[in-house]
Order: C-alpha cells, then sequence, then structure tokens
C-alpha cells in the first residue's frame, strides 16, 4: 500500500514540473481519482481480512467450547439427538453378548435426562449383576459411545469401590476419593461394593443422589488439588458440601437392586429412575463368548508368536467347561490366557516352528504343531477327586445317615443336568446345612469332605472350609460387625463356610452385635446361593433353641444332620485307625478294653469328654506310656500297643 502512494507522489513530481496550469489541474483530478479508487480498495481488503480474522476466531471458540461442554451444532449430528444412543446399542449388543434387555434398559437410563430436563443429578442408576457380566465394560462402551456421539466431552468412568473404606477411620481418604471423581470432566461415576461400606459414607452418597448435595460435617481447603481439613480459619473458596450436579451416578451391586433401600434409605430409592439388571448366561451365549474370545486369541498368536490356529470342536466344548457362575466371562479369559502362555513359551524355545496350529481336548487341552505336541492344560479331573472323596467318606466310622444325605446330594445334581439337557425345568436345592450333635462326632471332617465333594460334582469352584466361630464374625464396635462378617463370607466364596457353636452368635435379646451377624449372613446368603455353603454347628439342644429364637435362619437351613454320639465299638475302629496313621496297631486285648471302657465313658459324658476325641487321646497317652515299656524290653514290638498301655 506504502509503495501504491510513492508511485503516485512521484508521478505528480514528474508531471507537475513539465505541465501547464490546465494540463496540471487534469493532472490532478486525475490523480485524486485513483486516490479515491485506491482507498476504496483498501478498505475492502482490510474488511475481508477482519472477516477472516473473525470466522478463525469463531471456528477456535466453537471447538473450546464444544471441548469443555460437549455442546456442538446440530447440522453435523442426527436432528434428534436421541437417535444418537441407536449406534450406541448397537456397539454395546455387538461386545456383551446376550444381554440385549439389560443394554436397553441401560440406553434408556443414559437418554432419560434428555427428556426429563435439567435436574440437580442427570440420573440415579442401579445395576444389579453378578461378578463377571459385563458391568464394567458396559459402563465404559457407554462413556465412548456418547463421546462419540458428542452427547460427554470425555469418555472416563470413576469407579469407586466402597469396600476400601469399611470404617470411620477412612473417612479423610473417602471424601478425597470421592471429590476427586465429582471434580474431574467426566460425567459417569460408579460406586461398587456398597453393602461393605461404612453407614455414614453411605448416607452422604444417598443425600448426593437424592438432592444433588450433600453438606460435609467439616470444612476443608482445597491445596493442590487435595482436601485438608480448614477448622475456624479463614480460607477462600472453603468446601462444605459437594455437589453431583451434570453427574450420572451409577450404584452397582450384586444383591437384589431392591434391597439397596436398606442401605441406602427409602429417599434414595424413591430418587432412582432406572434399575437395569445383567441375566444369567445360558449356554448359548457361553459357547457364542467363547467364540468371541477364541477369535482374538487366534488374531494375538498370528501377531505375535506366527501361529494360525485352528480350533476343533472338542476344543471349543472342553473350553466351555471352564466357564463359573461366579466369576462370569473372565473365568474363560483366564483359561485362554493360560494357553497363551504355554503357546508362547513353546515359540519362545522354538523359534523356527511356525505355521498352523490345531487346538483340541483328548481330555487334555493339547496344541498340536507339526509332529510336535503342546501340552496346555490338563484336564479337570474331576471324576478322579470325586473317588478320592468318596473313599475317604466311606472310610468314616459311622455317622450313616450323614453319608446317606451327602452322597443324595450328587444323585440330585445328576438328575437336574439331566432335566437341563432335555429342556425341562430345575429345581436347585438348597445345599446349606446344620450339623448338631456332640463334639467330636465328626462335624468339621464332614465339612470339609462337603467342601471337596461339592466341588467334585460341579456344584462350588473353590472347594475350601472356612472354619469360624462367634469371635471371628463379631465386631469390636458399632458398624464393624457386618463388615468383618462379609469380609469372611468373601474368603469362602465358591467353597463352605463353617460357624462352629453358631448359637453362640446372639446372646439373648439385646444382643445387637450377634443380630448384626445373623442379619448379614442371610443376606450374603442369599446374594452369593449359587457359590455359597453355610453350615452351622453346635450342640443339639442349643442349635434347636438358637433356630426358634431366629425363625429366619430356619427357612434358610432346611437340612438338618445329627451326628449321633459313637458307640464303643466305634471309638475302638476309631482308635485303631489314629493308631495305624502314627504307624502303630492296637493289639486285640487291648481292643476289647477299649471297647469297654468307651462304652461306659459315652454314658457319663459323651457330651463334654466322649466321642472322636476320647478315642484320640486314649491313643496319645498309650504312645507315650508304650515308650518307656519298650526301653525297658528289648525284646517289645515298637508299634504294637498293648491293653497294659491304655491302662489309667
Amino acid at each position: 500500500m506504502k509503495k501504491d502512494f510513492d508511485d503516485i507522489l512521484a508521478g505528480i513530481r514528474g508531471s507537475a514540473s513539465a505541465a501547464t496550469p490546465s494540463k496540471a489541474k487534469q493532472y490532478l483530478e486525475t490523480i485524486q481519482k485513483e486516490k479515491e479508487a485506491l482507498i476504496r480498495s483498501n478498505e475492502e481488503q482490510i474488511e475481508a481480512l477482519k472477516l477472516h480474522t473473525l470466522d478463525a476466531d469463531l471456528d477456535r471458540i466453537n471447538k473450546e467450547i464444544e471441548r469443555d461442554f460437549g455442546l456442538v451444532s446440530e447440522d453435523s449430528l442426527p436432528v434428534n439427538e436421541l437417535e444418537r444412543f441407536q449406534s450406541i446399542a448397537a456397539e454395546l449388543k455387538n461386545a456383551l453378548i446376550g444381554q440385549d434387555a439389560f443394554i436397553d434398559a441401560l440406553i434408556l437410563a443414559f437418554k432419560r435426562p434428555l427428556v426429563m430436563g435439567e435436574g440437580k443429578v442427570k440420573n440415579n442408576i442401579i445395576i444389579g449383576s453378578l461378578k463377571g457380566s459385563g458391568r464394567h465394560t458396559a459402563l465404559k462402551l457407554m462413556a465412548q459411545g456418547m463421546k462419540k456421539q458428542r452427547l460427554l466431552s470425555v469418555d472416563e468412568v470413576a469407579f469407586i469401590d466402597l469396600s476400601k473404606y469399611p470404617t470411620s477411620n477412612e473417612e479423610k481418604l473417602f471424601l478425597q476419593d470421592l471429590y476427586t471423581a465429582l471434580k474431574k470432566e467426566g460425567s459417569i461415576i460408579a460406586f461398587e461394593h456398597l453393602e461393605q461400606a461404612y453407614p455414614g459414607y453411605l448416607k452422604l452418597l444417598a443425600s448426593l443422589a437424592f438432592s444433588g448435595s450433600a453438606p460435609l460435617n467439616k470444612r476443608y481447603a482445597i491445596q493442590k488439588d487435595s482436601l485438608v481439613e480448614a477448622g475456624n480459619a479463614l480460607v477462600k473458596s472453603a468446601v462444605s458440601s459437594f455437589s453431583a450436579e451434570d453427574k450420572y451416578l451409577v450404584f452397582i451391586t450384586e444383591q437384589k437392586p431392591e434391597s439397596l433401600g436398606s442401605i441406602l434409605g427409602r429417599e434414595f430409592m424413591a430418587s432412582v429412575n432406572d434399575i437395569c439388571v445383567t441375566k444369567a448366561l445360558d449356554a448359548a451365549d457361553i459357547e457364542q463368548i467363547l467364540a468371541q474370545l477364541c477369535l482374538a486369541l487366534k488374531h494375538k498368536a498370528m501377531k505375535y508368536l506366527r501361529f494360525d490356529l485352528i480350533f476343533e470342536d472338542s476344543f471349543m466344548q472342553a473350553a466351555a467347561t471352564y466357564y463359573r457362575i461366579a466369576l462370569g466371562v473372565p473365568s474363560l479369559q483366564q483359561l485362554l490366557d493360560d494357553v497363551y502362555k504355554a503357546l508362547s513359551q513353546f515359540a519362545l524355545l522354538n523359534p523356527e516352528k511356525i505355521g498352523t496350529v490345531t487346538l483340541k481336548a483328548e481330555p487334555d487341552l493339547k496344541a498340536v504343531i507339526g509332529d510336535d505336541v503342546i501340552e496346555l492344560i490338563k484336564a479337570m479331573d474331576n471324576d478322579e477327586e470325586l473317588r478320592s472323596v468318596k473313599e475317604e467318606l466311606s472310610g468314616i466310622v459311622g455317622l450313616d445317615n450323614v453319608k446317606e444325605y451327602i452322597y443324595a446330594i450328587e444323585d440330585h445334581v445328576n438328575v437336574q443336568r439331566l432335566r437341563s439337557s432335555k429342556g425341562l425345568k430345575t429345581s436347585p436345592l438348597s445345599m446349606h446345612m446344620i450339623f448338631t450333635g456332640n463334639p467330636g462326632t465328626g462335624k468339621t471332617t464332614i465339612a470339609r469332605i462337603c467342601a471337596r465333594y461339592l466341588k467334585a460334582i460341579g456344584v462350588l469352584n473353590g472347594g475350601q472350609l472356612v472354619e469360624v466361630t462367634r469371635a471371628d464374625l463379631i465386631g469390636k464396635y458399632v458398624g464393624h460387625t457386618a463388615p468383618l462378617t462379609r469380609e469372611i463370607i468373601q474368603s469362602a466364596l465358591g467353597g463352605v463356610l463353617f460357624i462352629d457353636e453358631a448359637y453362640a452368635l446372639v446372646r439373648g435379646k439385646d444382643d445387637s452385635f450377634g443380630h448384626e451377624a445373623i442379619d448379614t449372613l442371610v443376606k450374603e446368603m442369599e446374594d452369593h446361593r449359587d457359590n455359597l455353603v453355610v453350615i452351622l454347628a453346635g450342640y443339639t439342644k442349643e442349635m434347636n433353641e438358637f433356630l426358634q429364637a431366629n425363625s429366619g435362619l430356619k427357612s434358610r437351613f432346611p437340612n438338618i444332620l445329627e451326628f449321633n454320639d459313637y458307640t464303643g465299638e466305634e471309638l475302638v475302629q476309631i482308635a485303631c485307625s489314629i493308631a495305624k496313621g502314627k504307624g502303630y496297631v492296637i493289639d486285640d486285648e487291648a481292643c476289647e478294653l477299649l471297647a469297654k471302657r468307651y462304652a461306659a465313658v459315652q454314658l457319663e459324658k459323651g457330651r463334654d469328654g466322649g466321642n472322636g476325641r476320647l478315642a484320640r487321646n486314649s491313643v496319645e497317652a498309650a504312645i507315650l506310656k508304650q515308650s518307656k515299656r519298650v526301653l525297658k524290653d528289648a525284646d517289645a514290638q515298637l508299634e504294637l500297643l498293648m491293653s497294659c498301655d491304655f491302662d489309667d
């Protein structure tokens, strides 16, 4: 622009020096017109530059608004924003096999704020599901889909495990974790294991859900994104309450969703708009999920091991049996992870061997590559374990009524499986039991055998026995008992929880701790009915009184097995078995002596000092006496226990 003016001035000077007055006037008029035209041109260029800059600024501002608030112009999305959920639903149903009804309910729950208008929270949602049924995956995919459809600004889901805060001692940690989740850009916060949290924290969550905010009992200052107690000090932007405005609050439970009302209160349940429940997977669902997982394994093996995996039907059928209801899909994933480990180990040791690998079951899971056979996983030989358990059970002296009941369980399970295979309705049997009888009658031993037996026939997946008494379940202060009881029960999942002297759990009507333990036990039994067996044991009279005082328990323990006192002859068999286990033999004369003695003791004090403990104590005492005897007699047999060794 400056150059244009310089050229004009140069022309003026040159022309003016040679021109007459009339020509000079013409020159000036021409120059004036050129000047005006040049000014107009410059103004147009400036205006265009302003518009270009304004458009760029507006575009930048729009992008910042989209990033910060998730708002976009509608011309790039479906006209009806409810339609944006259609593709999200399709993605979820593709990822979570067999859960279409659950996904439809979840989609509806996340749509709801779009038609309800502004609220205190976007929505309160309960997800009722078994572990491993895809609840975490569903929420993560929901967030990702909504971000993709520009319904959310970020795709983050904050999961808060409330089992980390079982007592009031974790208050600072709980508040900090909750504050962090509320302040994040993510719109979805999911709470798990509510039943294991300290009640005071649940009250705060219930307030958040109901009113969108919750007052704190202390004032806090923010220092480096951390909550610090402010006391009475004057602090800028002190935090005295939490807000859940514009958040989806999701409450995940393995219990019946309606039971959360007893934990979080009626007002909380009134604020819940949607309850979404996953279903148990059937055989077809498991088959389809396994096929998906195997396809992923095939891609992984090709990429990293250069193995082209072929899955025979025998492998697929055997792999499907590894599915466990209590663990869900991760039980199948764990199996395939173990398969991949075995394949990768072979690849590391044989890098030159690549190509087709056939996976099969014979019955062990194997992989065949050329002439090589890779042992993947030993088949679950439940038949061998079942034979072993039955042998041990048959070796138990007496208790014929107990043995008969345990054998009947296997018959029932086999019949139900047969009915299921023919498409008939099945009738699950309650496995919870009560063992009544005097000490030393084999209750703990039978409980341990039961745990192994139920695993061997496929009823339980763990087979462990967790043995506890009142002291292990009752807390030391108010609010401690329920978390303590739940922790014990968690350790028993997949096996048997054996509560000895169960009648001592509640010591009268005023024993609030005992009643809390019972209430927690009943609730957990219901929540884990497919993966937990509870056995209560104790004296016959005391257990009958205990059940009469706790009627809710009696209906949940339909199987009451009486462990009768042993006869004198049965105790002799037990004594001989104990001696054999220690490398000794009891001679015939001693056996006759013991039979009479045991019978007399059983009549007098079978409740307190008889039964199996009597046999064990007498054998151990005889071994000590025999030691003194054989040291004095060089010809004495070292393994023989004689009647003189059993003299009082």
